[in-house]
């Protein structure tokens, strides 16, 4: 066991780790898709750098506290509420949490290296432990009853922004975010795009979707004509008319 450093086992039914822990020099290990509960016996695997334990029945990740040269953590899909065990873990460039009971988000603040992180389908509600994640390049949250969006106006590095379907009225914080190559706000509460025409850094090969959402979309209304704007700066625009959903291209 010890001289193993991969491990791939996704969907093979296992339940139970006890083993594992002789496999000390392990940096990557996928247990994706099983039936797993109980991580104690990887708390001891210090050189793993990549940990996926997506769609499992996981609700306690305490043990991954002292795996403080992780990369990469993925615990997607499972039933996880308190998340402050990744707190210690700094060197995270990616982390995975979607689909599980997660509302405070407070142990995030402390990842300062995050280059990707995925909330979607957790009730967060709540960005401000993001504020300051300067490295953060993709933000995906979809479900996650975000209506504010004033932590990100700082976040300049991000480059994909997928918020779909939450209460998010207020574009103006996406103004500053000049990097922004993707951008998803479909399913939201929003009635004015006039931020988006203001921020400058959208135009060729970006994509912005805005589909599903208050807009008045007649011709010559300040939302028509910011769509319009968006397009003629080489955008792709997806939208919503007359209850017909659209991808345009100037």
């Amino acid at each position: 066991m010890a001289t193993l450093t991969e491990l791939t086992a996704g969907a093979r039914g296992i339940m139970y780790l006890q083993g594992l822990e002789w496999a000390v020099n392990l940096n990557h290990l996928d247990l994706r898709s099983n039936q797993i509960s109980d991580l104690r016996p990887l708390a001891g695997l210090i050189n793993l750098t990549v940990l996926v334990v997506q769609d499992n029945q996981i609700t306690d990740i305490s043990s991954v506290k002292t795996l403080t040269g992780l990369l990469e953590l993925d615990f997607a899909s499972n039933d996880v509420s308190d998340i402050s065990a990744v707190r210690p873990l700094v060197s995270l460039r990616n982390l995975w949490l979607a689909g599980n009971q997660v509302s405070d988000l407070w142990p995030v603040e402390y990842l300062t290296n995050l280059e990707g992180l995925w909330l979607s389908d957790n009730p967060i509600g709540d960005l401000l432990p993001l504020q300051h994640l300067s490295h953060l390049e993709r933000l995906y949250a979809y479900y996650s009853e975000i209506s504010d969006l004033t932590p990100l106006q700082g976040l300049t590095s991000l480059t994909d922004l997928a918020l779909g379907s939450n209460q998010i009225v207020n574009l103006a914080p996406l103004q500053t975010l000049t990097n922004l190559a993707s951008l998803v706000l479909s399913s939201n509460e929003i009635n004015d795009i006039s931020p988006l025409v203001l921020n400058l850094g959208l135009g060729s090969g970006d994509s912005v979707d805005v589909s599903y959402n208050y807009l008045d979309l007649t011709p010559g209304s300040a939302d028509m004509d910011g769509i319009d704007a968006l397009l003629a700066r080489g955008a792709s625009v997806l939208y919503d008319r007359k209850g017909a959903h659209q991808a345009l291209c100037s």
